[in-house]
C-alpha cells in the first residue's frame, strides 16, 4: 500500500528537501540580500562564508527561528545608542530613511520599555545576533553604512523565513572548512595570490600559506597511494 502524501512530505521535511527554511537556503539568501544592497558578489560570498562559520560554531545542532520585527528592534536599539552617543534626530532620520517624528517616537518607546542596549545583538535572539555579525563583517570589509545594510539584510531574511518551523543549523564546521580549503587551493592553482585569497576568505596570509601547504601535501599523498 502506498504512503500518504503527508507521510511523504514529512520524510522530505526531515531530509531538508523542498523546504525553503534550510541552512543552505539561508546562506543563499544572505548572499542575495547583500548583493541587492550593493555589496559586490566577491565580498558577499566572503562575508557569507565567515558568517556561516560563526553561526555553525554558536548554533550548530539546533533549530533557529526567524520572527518578524527582530530587525526593527535591532534598528531601534541602534538609533537610541547613536543618539545617546551624540547623534541628533535629523541625522538618524536621514540615515535610516525615517522622519524626525518617527525617530522621536522610537526614542520615547525605547526609553519607556528600557529595551535598548549598545550591543545590537541584544537578548541572544538569533536574528539580532545574525544582524550584529553581518554588520561586523561589513565593517571589516570597510563597507560604509554597515549597520543599515545589515538591518536591511535581516529584513530580507525575515520576509523569506518568518513563520517557518525552524531552520536546522548542521554541525558541519569541519566540512565547511574542508570545502573552503579545497576552494582556496583550487584558486591558488588557478593563479590567485596568497594576499588575494586572504582578502577573499577573510583570513590571514599566514593561514593561506598553511592551508596551501597542507592541501599540497594531501594531494601528493593521495597520488602516491593511487600509484602503489
Amino acid at each position: 500500500m502506498g504512503r500518504s502524501s503527508s507521510e511523504a512530505n514529512k520524510e522530505k521535511s526531515r531530509a531538508g528537501i523542498g523546504r525553503p527554511g534550510t541552512a543552505t537556503a539561508l546562506r543563499f539568501e544572505i548572499i542575495k540580500a547583500l548583493c541587492l544592497n550593493h555589496v559586490t558578489k566577491e565580498f558577499a560570498i566572503s562575508i557569507e562564508r565567515a558568517i556561516t562559520e560563526q553561526v555553525t560554531k554558536c548554533y550548530g545542532g539546533t533549530a533557529v527561528y526567524i520572527k518578524k520585527g527582530a530587525c526593527l528592534r535591532v534598528r531601534n536599539a541602534k538609533i537610541l545608542s547613536e543618539v545617546d552617543s551624540g547623534a541628533n534626530v535629523n541625522e538618524c532620520a536621514a540615515r535610516y530613511h525615517l522622519s524626525a517624528y518617527q525617530v522621536r517616537h522610537i526614542l520615547r518607546k525605547q526609553r519607556e520599555k528600557k529595551e535598548a542596549t549598545n550591543d545590537i545583538g541584544f537578548g541572544g535572539a538569533f536574528m539580532g545576533d545574525l544582524v550584529f555579525r553581518i554588520a561586523e563583517q561589513l565593517r571589516d570589509h570597510e563597507i560604509k553604512a554597515a549597520t543599515e545594510i545589515a538591518v536591511k539584510v535581516g529584513e530580507h531574511l525575515e520576509l523569506q523565513f518568518s513563520g517557518s518551523s525552524g531552520i536546522y543549523i548542521p554541525t558541519m564546521l569541519k566540512k565547511i572548512l574542508l570545502d573552503r580549503n579545497a576552494a582556496i587551493y583550487k584558486q591558488f592553482q588557478g593563479g590567485a595570490s596568497h594576499q588575494e585569497l586572504a582578502a577573499i576568505y577573510n583570513i590571514t596570509t599566514r593561514q593561506v600559506y598553511t592551508i596551501i601547504k597542507i592541501m599540497r601535501e594531501n594531494s601528493q599523498a593521495a597520488k602516491t597511494k593511487r600509484n602503489r
